[in-house]
Formats: C-alpha cells, structure tokens, sequence
C-alpha cells in the first residue's frame, strides 16, 4: 500500500536503475518511478526517509534533489496555506456526520408486501422520517418484523441517512389470502373509485368514515379488485429545541405519517425560549388498493 506522506525527487546518473537498487539494498523503499530524460528519473519515498536517501547516495556519482512533497502531505501544505479551505472542510466533515445521525429515507428490499407494516413498525418505535437513529430502537424493530407471518429473516442496516431493511421470505411461505372488500382507513371524501371485480359500494364525491367498505366482492365472487382516492385531512405536531428550518421538518414528518400526497397545509407555531411546537393541518390524498396489481 502507497504511503500517505511521500516527498518526490529527481535523480540523474549515468545508470539511474542502479541507484534504485542501492536505495532498495538500504531498504528504502521508492513509488512511482518515472523516466524522465536519458539518465534522469523521477521518484518518490516516504517523507521520513529523505535524510536516509541523502546519505545512501552521498559521495557516489549520482546526483539527486528533493522536488518538493507529494500525496496527502502535498494536499496538507496547500490548506495550511488557505485557512478558509479547512474551515470549510470542517464544516463540510461535521454537516455529514450530522446528517448520517437522521433518518432521512426508509428503503425496504427483499419483499414489497411488507412495506405498510414495516413503515408501521418503524413509526411506533420512533424511526420515522428525520428522526434520529438509534441502535436499541432498531433492534425492537427488526424483533417485531421477523415475528411476521412469512418472514425468515431481516436486516436493517443504516448507509448514511437511508435505513434499508431487508427481508428474506421462508420458502414455505404461503401464498396470502386475496382481500375481499376495499375499507377506508380513515375520514374523507371519494375521489375515485375504480372496480375491476366486485360491487362499488360508495360514489364519487361522497364523505366516507374511518372502517367504512367502499368496494366488496359480489355474489359468487371470492375476492375483489379495486382501487380508490380519498381526499384526507390530518393534524400533525412536531416539537423541537431549534426553530432553524424546523418548519420544514414538520411538514415532511406530516406527510410521511399520512402515508399520501400532500394537496396543501396550514403550520401554526407555538412556544418559545428553546421549546417549540410545530401544528400541521394537512390535507393529502391517500391511494388504496385491493388485488390490483395483479390485474394492471
């Protein structure tokens, strides 16, 4: 492996490769030799070892000058130079660092039907979006995940602000039950409604409640196939200690806990002397869907 601290040189003589050998006999070890001019290589060494090059070499007939430093040591001397540039680097250093603390994207691989109940886990015990990752809460959550139905194995794993989870299905995993009825999650007004198989139970544009089926399979049928929109509407809170973007921060943790598209929102803020509480009034459409995918 290439030292990180390297000085480079220029060496003449009438045979250069047998210098070469004599630094090696020394035990100096040389990078990146380059020739440059008949009788005149370029070299580099370990920036320790220049006073040692000196003396293999002096009182010979090879002529060697020391060009200057190389590598990382070349880069440390141009900040040295440029205290901005550090500074900047530092900050550059800590804002990664700060960043790969948070939660910023949840990704699940391995097996798509368990998304819902992984982004459901992951909200009860606290990894939700720009929350702050934790070693004890991801391993309750990977304790609930492997006590699902079907689920050999899983791994979370944290690459810099993406929480991936990955599962592994048992192979004797049974293939899953086809719903029979599409149910509202929660309060709203229908959007769309569209059945493939089955009875629409609702129209467009009526108010539907939390439980209420909007889609069920019909007489004869065993399960059904259908999709709908809701036009929803949510109240979020997010407390913090620091306002600076803060804001921000209290929207997309509404979004993500309604699990839609925001259509709008409204932000009240409470609070003050370090402790604040962010109030969202969201309102987003939410997609659902029974056995369709199988049918598009």
């Amino acid at each position: 492996m290439k030292p990180l601290f390297l000085d480079e040189y220029e060496l003449t003589a009438s045979m250069p490769l047998r210098a070469l050998e004599k630094l090696g006999d020394g035990g100096v070890s040389v990078y990146d030799v380059q020739k440059i001019a008949p009788g005149k290589l370029k070299f580099r060494a370990k920036s320790k070892e220049s006073e040692k090059i000196f003396a293999i070499l002096r009182g010979s007939c090879y002529t060697v000058n020391k060009c200057g430093s190389a590598g990382l040591k070349r880069r440390l001397q141009k900040l040295v130079k440029r205290p901005g540039a550090i500074a900047a680097a530092l900050l550059v250093c800590l804002l990664a660092a700060a960043a790969n603390l948070f939660v910023l994207r949840v990704e699940v691989d391995g097996s798509v039907r368990y998304a819902s109940q992984t982004q459901e886990i992951l909200r009860e015990e606290g990894l939700y979006l720009f929350s702050a990752y934790s070693e004890q809460n991801a391993e309750r959550v990977r304790a609930r995940l492997m006590r699902l139905s079907g689920v050999a194995f899983v791994t979370l794993e944290k690459e810099g602000c993406v929480l991936r989870v990955t599962f592994q299905e048992s192979e004797e995993t049974p293939v899953p039950q086809r719903e029979t009825q599409l149910t509202a999650p929660c309060d709203g007004v229908l959007q769309e409604l569209t059945v493939l198989r089955g009875v629409p139970l609702v129209k467009e544009g009526e108010k539907v409640s939390a439980g209420q089926k909007l889609a069920d399979c019909g007489e004869g049928e065993s399960f059904a196939v259908a999709r709908a929109v809701l036009l929803c509407e949510g109240v979020y809170t997010y407390a913090c200690g620091d306002a600076q973007g803060a804001k921000a921060r209290a929207v997309a943790k509404a979004v993500f806990l309604s699990g839609g598209t925001p259509v709008k929102y409204e932000v009240a803020l409470t609070g003050g002397g370090g402790k604040f509480l962010y109030t969202v009034r969201l309102q987003y459409l939410l997609r659902l869907g029974v056995n369709f995918g199988e049918n598009e």
